[in-house]
């Protein structure tokens, strides 16, 4: 397996162990937390949000967007790190803000 395989495998056991936790609290009418946002940026020479601020989509649609996108190029890490201050600016909520 390439290690983009390995990354969408990582996120999919996230996502799913995610879900199944917060529809098992649901399910014993407890209140869920409020849900995640997912932002994920793919990168080569270039940076590319593949998915941006998405609070509805299930595990199995997230992977799916994700498997459209296949390994290719180098690393410009200094693109994706700028894609990804920016991808947090705009979806920016002081709802999501930890209190210490």
């Amino acid at each position: 397996m390439n290690r983009l395989g390995s990354v969408y495998s990582a996120l999919y056991s996230f996502w799913t162990a995610r879900d199944a936790a917060l529809t098992a609290l649901a399910g014993r009418g407890g209140t869920p937390p409020r849900r995640d946002a997912y932002s994920v940026i793919l990168f080569n020479e270039m940076a590319n949000i593949a998915i941006q601020n998405d609070f509805t989509a299930s595990p199995d649609q997230l992977l799916e967007t994700l498997l459209a996108h296949g390994p290719s190029g180098g690393t410009n890490f200094n693109a994706a790190l700028g894609e990804a201050d920016r991808v947090l600016e705009r979806n920016w909520s002081n709802e999501r803000q930890v209190s210490t």
